[in-house]
Formats: C-alpha cells, sequence, structure tokens
C-alpha cells in the first residue's frame, strides 16, 4: 500500500490549481463530511485501499462542513450534485468519475483511469 497525504482543498483558487494539474495527473477529491458514520467509513476504506503514486493521482481533501463554499463550488464546477461522503475524480479538466457513500472505492478509480 502507498502512503500518502491528503492535499487540503480549503480555497476556490486552489480548485483552479487542481483543474490545471488534472491535465499532467488525474487529481481525487474527497469531499468528507466530519458528522457522518458512513463518510468515516468510506473515508477509511479508500485510505486502506489507496495504492497509487502521487505520479498517478493526486488526493486532495475537503471537509465538506469547515467549508461548505468550496464543496459547492466543487460540485457547481463539474455539475455534479453536492453529496458527501463523495469523490470526484478529475482528469483533463473533466469529472471522469464520481461516486458517493458506499460505492466509493478505490478500485472504481483504476477501473477507470
Amino acid at each position: 500500500m502507498e502512503k500518502f497525504s491528503w492535499i487540503l482543498l480549503e480555497r476556490k483558487t486552489q480548485l483552479d490549481d487542481l483543474i490545471k494539474r488534472s491535465f499532467s495527473t488525474p487529481c481525487l477529491i474527497f469531499k468528507h463530511s466530519t458528522k457522518c458514520f458512513i463518510s468515516d467509513v468510506a473515508l477509511r476504506r479508500l485510505e486502506e485501499q489507496w495504492s497509487y503514486s502521487e505520479n498517478q493521482v493526486l488526493p486532495y481533501y475537503v471537509d465538506a462542513i469547515k467549508h461548505r463554499t468550496i464543496s459547492k463550488h466543487i460540485c457547481e464546477a463539474f455539475e455534479e450534485n453536492h453529496e458527501t461522503p463523495q469523490i470526484l475524480l478529475i482528469q483533463n479538466g473533466e469529472c471522469i468519475l464520481e461516486a458517493t457513500d458506499m460505492d466509493i472505492k478505490a478500485g472504481e478509480i483504476e477501473e477507470v483511469l
């Protein structure tokens, strides 16, 4: 299993940078609700299953409670419904995978890439 550190996504300008980066490296956004048990389970499971290096996928994390505005902005930018927990896989500026709740699995990322 590959060790990784989440890149905290807390400002709209970071989303612009993420979109630019997605043209060279796919970027995964995990929208987490710190008040939700299902979100905790989905986060832990994703971290346990993670097998990507930073050259393969860049992992971004947004606290959807603390940073609700950016969380909603992310969904508006990619025309997705606002949910938590939720992952969005961004490649070439487009959302190529969206999953919520217990459908969040590292294997889904591999299938899409």
